[in-house]
Formats: C-alpha cells, sequence, structure tokens
C-alpha cells in the first residue's frame, strides 16, 4: 500500500469539519512549500502564544544534557510544553547518550519539565504490544513520573499523545477532553488511567524484530548483536547473534 503524506488535502470533505482553520491553513502552507519542514508552521502565527525549540537532539551524552538545559531555559513561562520524539519514550536498549538515543524521549526529562512546573504533551508511537494495555501501561508510567499529575492520552489509529497537567491546569481539562471528542469524533480516541486495572499474565510473542538492537563484544568480536526480549527483575530473555568462530567466555550477571 502507498503511502501518501498530503493526500487529506483533496479530501476536504473528510477532513475539513474537523478543525476548518487548520485544514486551510495547511492546505495553503503545503501549496506554496513543497518540502515538509516544521519551520514552515513557526513562520505561520497559526499557533499563537507558542514558543519553538528547534535544536537538533544530539546522541552524545554531554550535548544531550546541554541540549535539555537549553530546552529548560527555552520553555521558562509556558504553561504546556510539548514533545516530539521520532519514537517516543525510551527503550530499555537504547540507554541515554548511546547510538539512535536521539529517537527517544528519556524519564529523566520529562521530570525535570515537570519539576518545573510545565504540563507535558508528548508523542508516542505505538509499538507491538496490544494498544490498550500499552496506552494504560504508558500512563501509569508517565503518573509516577509525574507526581500529582492528572494523566489521559489521545489515540489515533496510528500513534497515541500522552498528556500530564498539573494542578494548577486542572481547571482545562475538561475543555481539553470535550474539544477534542467534539471535533474529531472518530478519529481521535479519548484515554483515562485505569486505577484498579489487575495485572495481565496472558501470554504473548515478542521477537528480536520489535526490540532495538545492542552491540556487543571485545575487540575480535564487536559485530555481536543481542535483543533483549524480556528484562525484568528475575528473569532475563536475551537473543544473541555472533560471528561464526566466535564465542562468549563463561561469565555471571549480577545487580
Amino acid at each position: 500500500r502507498i503511502f501518501c503524506s498530503r493526500c487529506y488535502l483533496s479530501q476536504p470533505d473528510r477532513w475539513q469539519h474537523h478543525d476548518p482553520d487548520l485544514f486551510h491553513a495547511l492546505q495553503t502552507l503545503l501549496s506554496e512549500n513543497q518540502d515538509r519542514k516544521v519551520s514552515h508552521i513557526e513562520n505561520t502565527g497559526l499557533l499563537e502564544n507558542t514558543r519553538f525549540f528547534s535544536q537538533v537532539v544530539p546522541d552524545e551524552k554531554s550535548e544531550r544534557d546541554n541540549w535539555t538545559k537549553a530546552l529548560l531555559t527555552q520553555s521558562e513561562g509556558s504553561d504546556l510544553v510539548f514533545l516530539d520524539p521520532d519514537n517516543g519514550f525510551e527503550i530499555k536498549s537504547v540507554t541515554y547518550g548511546r547510538k539512535r538515543s536521539s529517537k527517544f524521549l528519556y524519564w529523566r526529562e520529562a521530570e525535570a519539565l515537570w519539576q518545573a512546573g510545565h504540563s507535558l504533551l508528548i508523542y508516542q508511537h505505538f509499538i507491538r504490544e496490544n494498544r490498550q494495555k500499552f496506552i494504560q501501561r504508558m500512563l501509569k508510567t508517565l503518573k509516577q513520573h509525574c507526581p500529582g499529575a492528572t494523566v489521559e492520552a489521545f489515540s489515533t489509529s496510528h500513534v497515541v499523545f500522552l498528556m500530564a497537567l498539573q494542578s494548577e491546569h486542572k481547571e482545562h481539562h475538561s475543555n481539553i477532553q470535550n474539544t477534542v471528542q467534539s471535533n474529531w469524533a472518530e478519529q481521535i480516541w479519548h484515554w483515562d488511567v485505569e486505577e484498579n486495572e489487575q495485572e495481565d499474565f496472558s501470554p504473548c510473542t515478542v521477537s528480536a524484530s520489535d526490540v532495538e538492537p545492542y552491540h556487543w563484544g571485545t575487540t575480535d568480536n564487536l559485530h555481536s548483536i543481542g535483543w533483549h526480549l524480556l528484562k525484568k527483575d528475575d528473569l532475563s530473555v536475551i537473543e544473541e547473534q555472533v560471528p561464526a568462530g566466535s564465542g562468549e567466555v563463561r561469565h555471571f550477571h549480577s545487580d
């Protein structure tokens, strides 16, 4: 199936009624600019009372630390910070400061913004997990990292947006929820956290294609690859690929 990123512009009967002002603005903007760049939005004034932070996210740890400090400085005085990482929140196989870490938002960064008094809206890509369970898991984790937050999610067919509201912003909660549900019915779905949901122990299937790989090995074995299929306090399952003629030295893992 061919993906068309602009086809909605030729389907006004289907999309225009959700937000006419936004639809016409995007239609005009993309007719004038063939390349898709966020900077085009920044220059339109379409989003009022909004500041943009456009520094490219680096991989290297010290550079990422400086990027976070700059983000905190730029966001001072803002009620809401929207974060749009390529993939969403961090995963265990890509640690902070390593290659490809720029594709993820790390919980330490969300915590820093929360502690600075900002409410948060965060893009999250779906993974190969039951979506309802995934959303509930992410909402509960978000609540743990943002103490006192009102948390909820808004999902489409492909992605989910996680929101954490500061106590002083809770007065806007009903208006946000009602606006999304009335304007974007059947396109965006609203989710509250299920506080009393029982933990599910039903079996699931996971493979190396579902998780991020990591590279390991000695100087003579640099091309070994591992995939953490399961990583819990009491059990770890790893699939590994080791070049022909190579091998591991017997060793033990400990906390």
